[in-house]
């Protein structure tokens, strides 16, 4: 999924890669109407933190915000979308196959299609894709506790931060020099 933020993040890329049911799109700004002081029962850092601000002030900090991420997908996608700024401010959220028909991304293609083209991309012939899976946790780090945690240790520092049952980021990385005989493109992946 690449939608909203995410999208935002991935209009500056080369090229975007989606699968046909993949979801594009979503080029808008979302903000909550600000009630006034801090809401019962919450901490918060400092005194502006509870949203001191005016309806007015969000709107117009909205609108910016509005104006500089269609500016943006406008400045990197614009030759190649068939929408117009005004129909990209509908902030629709599109599947792949239709993001790649109006012009959001530019082709089909799963992570080997994207690799393949950055090789193409830095002169590359000669490379290797590495697949690396995350370490599987233990049961220990699973319920929060290290090795010397159960047998009276103090907890791990995962256990501290609170990483238990969270999926871990997927991370593509190609490392290496283009000028030098072998650049790898490294896939690290979790399931």
């Amino acid at each position: 999924m690449a939608a909203s933020g995410g999208y935002y993040t991935s209009v500056a890329s080369d090229a975007i890669y989606v699968t046909p049911a993949s979801s594009v799109g979503s080029v808008g700004v979302l903000a909550t109407i600000p009630t006034q002081g801090v809401p019962s029962g919450e901490i918060v850092s400092g005194p502006d933190k509870g949203s001191t601000s005016t309806v007015p002030e969000v709107r117009r900090r909205v609108e910016a915000l509005r104006r500089a991420f269609v500016g943006s997908v406008m400045a990197e996608r614009g030759d190649a979308l068939s929408l117009t700024e005004s129909e990209l401010s509908h902030a629709k959220l599109y599947s792949g196959a239709k993001g790649v028909q109006i012009g959001l991304a530019d082709a089909v293609g799963g992570i080997d299609t994207a690799i393949q083209d950055a090789a193409e991309r830095a002169g590359l012939s000669d490379y290797r894709v590495v697949r690396m899976e995350s370490p599987t946790p233990s049961v220990l780090s699973q319920l929060g506790l290290s090795a010397d945690a159960a047998s009276g240790g103090s907890a791990s520092a995962s256990a501290t931060f609170g990483d238990q049952g969270v999926e871990t980021v997927h991370y593509l990385m190609i490392h290496g020099s283009v000028a030098g005989p072998r650049t790898e493109v490294i896939a690290n992946a979790s399931a």
